[in-house]
């Protein structure tokens, strides 16, 4: 994942830019690791390892494969709904100066 130059600093347009920044870092990520690569991996291992060994590989990986696509996306949501918590306790903090 990579985050570029990021304006932040307790101004909500620099906050809404970073949670676009990390929404698409985020889509790239996912897309590196999308399903299309996983039934990859498994038509890879079925053409070369056979047996139950092999089955139980598979649906170990297929569980950890599931696991991570899902900790992406609480991740992603995670990030996004701590930066909008911060647009509006600014906006509180704006209304009480003013």
């Amino acid at each position: 994942m990579e985050i570029q130059n990021a304006v932040y600093g307790r101004d909500p347009n620099g906050i809404k830019k970073l949670i676009s920044g990390i929404q698409t870092d985020m889509g790239i990520l996912t897309s590196n690791v999308m399903d299309l690569k996983a039934d990859i991996v498994i038509t890879t291992i079925r053409k070369n390892w056979a047996g139950a060994d092999a089955e139980n590989f598979i649906k170990q990986f297929q569980n950890e494969y599931k696991k991570y696509k899902e900790t992406i996306k609480k991740y992603s949501k995670s990030i996004e709904t701590i930066l909008n918590n911060e647009i509006l306790d600014f906006k509180k903090q704006q209304a009480r100066n003013i």
